[in-house]
């Protein structure tokens, strides 16, 4: 992975995390001006459309987002309720890599040396 797809990669993270923590902030000034009653809805709405920003995100970013993904799925007692179903997707639902892929990036990592079958 050369410099220029880290740099990407991590502005994506960073844009997103923005764009949600505005989405919130808009939410915090829209409740001000609503009725009580709809406040609950209006807040359930923005978790539940962030919750699909942050799941498109990870699909996208793969590998370790999408265990950090996996873990926060479980969490229930520090994400809310939308998070939590939408993110519990990555549990099982991914297509796994193939084989080859796996092999020829183990072998990269391991100095470039044949792998022995397993």
């Amino acid at each position: 992975m050369g410099w220029g797809n880290i740099y990407r990669r991590r502005m994506s993270v960073f844009s997103m995390a923005i764009l949600i923590y505005l989405g919130y902030k808009v939410v915090q000034q829209r409740e001000k001006w609503m009725n009580k009653s709809k406040i609950s809805a209006l807040w359930q709405r923005a978790h539940e459309r962030n919750a699909k920003r942050v799941l498109n995100l990870i699909i996208k970013l793969e590998g370790l987002w999408v265990k950090l993904g996996e873990y926060l799925s479980t969490r229930a007692d520090v994400l809310p309720a939308a998070y939590i179903s939408l993110l519990k997707q990555l549990q099982d639902s991914l297509p796994p890599r193939p084989v080859q892929e796996v092999v020829v990036c183990l072998a990269i990592n391991f100095g470039g040396q044949p792998l022995v079958s397993v």
